[in-house]
């Protein structure tokens, strides 16, 4: 490791090379699936969920890069505010989206893990662990890895692609698309992945409440509006997209992990 007198590499302290970013997001999805497989269901899916940010933590600080390469820093308050905007909005779009389309699949398990646990462990177990645990992977290792070698634009696509694939759902493989494009070009633009956690979570936090029916009036408030709900969610979630794009750009972004 450098000395505090010697320069800070770019490579060491700001991404992971593209092929190690690659095999820690193969193994990391490949211990999910096989833990959540053999462990009890139900807390085999947090140990997991765990394992899925344990491993690319591991890699990092064995290596001696330090969480900052992880994107694991703090975020300057424009991407914060662009961060809550989405997080409080895209889950109404995204759902407006689903049911336009009807896609196939089932949704049983994720409705069996909201509705019938109490509302702690519904957040804990969806809108807690896993936001944290997968911007670790995906966008702290994946989405940074490859904004130093693509753009912005193929960085996120690309990353929204293995992000929509891990979770293996026909029925949430457009929502998850569009939500972990998002996130990525948060985390990107941000050049930490907190941003993209804020966002995952009120996401995830706000789509169990209301599915879970604990807030009735504000149920019966978007049933009653639909239209006045589409746009305030849609401006909402385009102004937080337009402050990431406008905001500073980080040192990822801008090829210093080259």
């Amino acid at each position: 490791m450098t000395s505090p007198s010697e320069p800070r590499t770019p490579r060491l302290y700001h991404a992971f090379e593209p092929l190690a970013a690659g095999a820690i997001v193969a193994v990391s999805i490949a211990t999910f699936y096989l833990v959540a497989a053999v462990v009890v269901p139900g807390n085999g899916f947090i140990i997991a969920q765990v394992l899925l940010a344990a491993i690319p933590v591991i890699a990092a600080t064995s290596r001696r890069q330090g969480l900052g390469v992880l994107g694991i820093a703090p975020a300057r308050g424009v991407y914060v505010v662009a961060a809550v905007l989405v997080g409080v909005s895209m889950w109404y779009l995204n759902w407006r989206v689903v049911n336009w389309i009807e896609p196939p699949g089932d949704t049983k398990a994720l409705d069996d893990a909201t509705r019938r646990t109490s509302l702690g462990a519904a957040l804990v177990m969806l809108a807690i662990v896993p936001p944290i645990c997968e911007e670790i992977l995906f966008r702290g290792v994946l989405a940074r890895s490859l904004a130093s070698r693509l753009s912005v634009t193929a960085a996120a696509s690309i990353t929204a692609v293995v992000f929509s694939a891990y979770h293996l759902s026909l029925v949430q493989a457009m929502p998850t698309f569009a939500l972990g494009l998002v996130l990525s070009l948060l985390a990107i633009r941000a050049d930490s992945i907190v941003p993209a956690v804020i966002t995952h979570a009120l996401n995830n936090a706000i789509a169990v409440i209301i599915a879970r029916d604990d807030i009735p009036a504000v149920d019966a408030w978007f049933d009653a509006h639909p239209t006045g709900a589409l746009c305030a969610c849609t401006a909402a979630s385009g102004a937080g997209i337009a402050l990431a794009i406008v905001g500073p750009r980080g040192l990822v972004e801008r090829g210093f992990a080259r």
